[in-house]
């Protein structure tokens, strides 16, 4: 009888610590994300190199998608957003800073040029989340952020975000067990803020050109056209635009279509989402009236301990 109360223990006290095991990776999944609208260069940025995001660009759907999709990314035609001389000629001129962005991206400082050189000049057309990395007494903090819809970044030949281009800041992609509905956010949300439109970009196939849905520079809108620029370059080498209707949206038809057949180029409306509204979707958060939420500021600041 001894024996089989000593078992009936040893049986409960594992089928406990496999519970606490699995609420523990459960938790683990709650991340604070730190919002970084257009414009904004946030805190412990590496530098300030002045680059040129586009406002008021409409963050297309959320979700997965890779890196090699057309018209996944925008631009403008014989221009960029961003400077890689600057960005490595500031990394020459700082060795800690360089030595930090370096060890992020998993490479010898000797290698910046040749790497930075290799990347390609973007705008982000969704809300897109990463693994974001700045500076601070002497090394890289890393915390996960959502980059708004229109910020300037260096991709890959993957379409894989490397580099925010104002502030230089080295990008990876979001840790796996980061759970989108679940996470807080933290920072000023901007207008058309949803966590339904939370982005993940994946590693596609390299690619020699990507296809870049044509933005208007002045009100950060698509005009209907896109265009190749070759990976590794700034659009100097750009090809002419083509009228195109947006690459970065199959055609479907709309659901309140009686025709299957009819199909429109342009996205269908979407429905109103209760993102805005506190008193709706319980996942969602309020806007930007204080809340008293601790894990929601006005402002937005990395956490070192994420």
């Amino acid at each position: 009888m001894y024996a089989s109360r000593r078992g009936l223990l040893v049986t409960l006290a594992a089928l406990l610590a496999l519970t606490l095991a699995v609420a523990s990776c459960s938790a683990a999944t709650v991340r604070t994300v730190t919002l970084v609208a257009a414009g904004v260069l946030g805190d412990d940025a590496f530098f300030d190199i002045g680059a040129d995001n586009l406002m008021n660009v409409i963050a297309g759907a959320g979700g997965a998608v890779a890196g090699d999709r057309a018209g996944l990314y925008g631009g403008t035609t014989r221009s960029t957003q961003c400077s890689k001389k600057k960005l490595i000629k500031f990394l020459k001129n700082n060795p800690d800073k360089a030595a930090a962005w370096a060890e992020v991206l998993d490479m010898d400082v000797a290698e910046i040029p040749g790497r930075v050189g290799k990347l390609t000049s973007v705008v982000l057309r969704r809300d897109v989340l990463v693994k974001n990395h700045g500076y601070r007494e002497g090394g890289s903090t890393a915390f996960h952020a959502l980059l708004q819809a229109g910020i300037a970044v260096l991709v890959d030949s993957t379409g894989t975000p490397v580099v925010k281009c104002d502030c230089g800041n080295p990008l990876l992609p979001p840790d796996g067990d980061v759970d989108i509905d679940r996470a807080k956010y933290k920072g000023k949300k901007w207008k058309h803020f949803s966590r339904k439109k939370v982005a993940v970009i994946e590693e596609g196939d390299e690619q020699p050109a990507i296809k870049l849905a044509q933005l208007d520079p002045a009100t950060g809108q698509e005009t209907g056209e896109a265009f190749d620029r070759p990976t590794g370059t700034e659009g100097e080498q750009d090809s002419a635009p083509t009228p195109t209707p947006d690459p970065d949206r199959t055609p479907t038809p709309c659901p309140t279509s009686t025709d299957p057949q009819v199909t429109t180029l342009s996205p269908c409306p979407e429905p109103s989402e209760p993102t805005d509204d506190p008193t709706g979707d319980p996942t969602s958060d309020p806007t930007d009236a204080p809340t008293g939420d601790p894990e929601i500021s006005d402002s937005p600041s990395p956490d070192p301990t994420t």
